[in-house]
């Protein structure tokens, strides 16, 4: 059988519920959820954060999470023609997360990790990039190895040590090889600990597994700030190397005579780039959450970090270089226009709730990254003094279609009133409301 993980489950729990309520009920929910229940994969092409999505169902209706985001592609060659198939509970981390298994689905084979590039070609010439680390490098060797091992008793000793080797390199860096490195290993890790081993060796595959398990939650915590931690980390240790004799700075002294347009090249090449996110080298965090998310490669990565050593160290020396406001301009339409609204707009910006985009419009991405409209509509409900009553609005009449264009939505109306008819009050509209403080 093949196993794969559900992640998602808080948030299946229910609506206008606190971070703190949707895990205890998601806990609550998999100390009920007995191995060898039956599920339901089903995918969800017109799913709007991902068309990729595999949602999981319990008792035929009610859905209570989706197929782990990189396993989809796999889990795709095995849904029917409906986009289907059967599953069975397979256990769960003891938190949030479970694991389900498809009978008769063969093991997928682990294959060397390739991606295709998911960023424009770098201008930086031959000779002015930056060497992976020692210990990149020395993950390259183990993690493959350790993911390949055939997990049985008689293996369970050779595995432990390869994992103790890997474990002081599971939280490198952004790249998707490492991404995928961590999810395969943890797979053999949780074989291992169902085997019947001496407890010492079990008891220690066990701690590991725990531990590789709250790496790849971190990973994938946005509330945290995790990313952009490790993003920050990795690139004051790089900006150390690059002032040294033989660095990056020094390349590019002896360079620059030969081509002088380098930095002018770089800061096009950020500008261009196809996600809002990427376009400000300086808004670290947002370039690493959408970094990590797009998938890139540690070759990528790599040279995303010496294009902003470059663009700090020799930036500022180039007339016209790039303007660093590039996603937190606040002209509108005329029509829309107002001193509130500028400076309602300039706050989301600064908070990374919006940006702005070339065309002259805008894109929500929200409180916590995912772009709800429920909370865009808030929002500029709060912007045009939308006042709510059980007759409807009583305040400004707010400006619908405008809006709609101006953001690429629609029903904004419809979802600004089904936000005040919530049962209860959600938890993000204290941020925004902090907003117009």
């Amino acid at each position: 059988m093949a196993e794969y993980e559900v992640t998602g489950v808080r948030w299946q729990m229910g609506e206008g519920l606190t971070m703190e309520q949707r895990t205890r009920m998601a806990e609550e929910f998999l100390r009920t959820l007995k191995v060898g229940t039956p599920m339901i994969l089903s995918a969800e092409p017109d799913n709007p954060h991902d068309n990729e999505a595999i949602a999981v169902y319990i008792d035929y209706t009610r859905r209570v999470g989706y197929i782990k985001h990189e396993c989809c592609a796999e889990v795709k060659g095995l849904l029917n023609g409906d986009g289907q198939c059967d599953a069975v509970v397979s256990g769960n981390d003891g938190h949030v997360t479970f694991y389900v298994e498809i009978p008769d689905a063969p093991e997928a084979s682990v294959s060397p990790v390739g991606a295709t590039r998911k960023l424009p070609d770098c201008p930086l010439p031959q000779g002015l990039g930056l060497a992976f680390s020692d210990e990149e490098r020395a993950l390259r060797v183990v993690a493959p190895r350790l993911a390949n091992v055939a997990v049985s008793a008689d293996t369970a000793s050779t595995l432990l040590q390869m994992a103790e080797r890997y474990m002081p390199l599971s939280r490198l860096s952004l790249c998707c090889e490492d991404d995928v490195w961590r999810d395969r290993v943890l797979k053999q890790l949780r074989k291992a600990c169902r085997l019947t081993l001496p407890k010492p060796v079990k008891e220690r595959l066990e701690l590991l597994r725990d531990e590789l398990h709250a790496t790849v939650g971190d990973f994938h915590c946005a509330h945290e700030h995790w990313q952009q931690r490790l993003f920050d980390r990795q690139l004051d240790v790089l900006r150390q190397k690059a002032d040294g004799e033989d660095g990056l700075f020094a390349k590019y002294e002896k360079y620059r005579e030969l081509q002088p347009d380098t930095i002018e090249r770089l800061a096009r090449w950020f500008n261009e780039m196809p996600h809002v996110e990427l376009r400000n080298y300086r808004e670290h965090a947002a370039l690493a959450r959408r970094l990590s998310y797009i998938g890139v490669t540690r070759r990528e990565l790599y040279e995303v970090y010496a294009a902003i050593l470059l663009l700090d160290r020799y930036g500022a020396d180039v007339v016209g270089l790039y303007n660093n406001k590039v996603g937190t301009a606040t002209q509108l339409p005329k029509e829309l226009d107002t001193e509130r609204a500028r400076e309602a707009f300039a706050k989301a910006m600064e908070k990374q709730y919006m940006v702005a985009l070339e065309d002259g419009k805008y894109r929500w991405i929200g409180t916590d990254d995912k772009g709800k409209t429920a909370e865009l509509a808030y929002f500029l409900g709060r912007v045009y003094n939308y006042k709510h009553t059980v007759n409807g609005n009583v305040g400004e009449d707010f400006p619908e279609e405008r809006l709609n264009e101006l953001f690429g939505v629609t029903r904004l109306y419809s979802s600004l009133t089904q936000v005040y008819d919530a049962k209860k009050r959600q938890r993000w509209r204290s941020l925004i409301d902090a907003l117009f403080e």
